[in-house]
């Protein structure tokens, strides 16, 4: 099935796969014949479209990437934070059992 992005890219009507980008319409959609919004485009051929495609692939694969990275340095964090509690905890737990009678 075409979405209204594949339509849009179908029919030559920039302005509205603009407006259904900035929107937050799934660029990468594929449809049931294996159509993509690019590959659709491409057979409207509209430079100023086929730019724009591009350009917002290229965005969301890079806000993608920096969303990856920032939960790998969340994890990290928490990775070396826990890393802390344990060896706080052990040190703890050695102390206690080397200050027994």
């Amino acid at each position: 099935l075409f979405s209204a992005l594949h339509w849009a890219a179908f029919y030559d009507k920039f302005s509205t796969l603009r407006i259904l980008i900035e929107n937050d319409a799934d660029i990468e959609a594929v449809t049931l014949h294996g159509d993509t919004v690019l590959s659709l485009a491409e057979d409207a051929y509209n430079p100023t479209m086929l730019d724009y495609i591009k350009g917002a692939t290229l965005k969301k694969k890079n806000e993608r990437k920096r969303r990856i990275t920032l939960n790998l340095k969340r994890d990290c964090k928490r990775i070396s934070m826990l890393h802390e509690r344990i060896i706080s905890a052990s040190n703890f737990e050695f102390k206690a059992r080397n200050s027994l009678p």
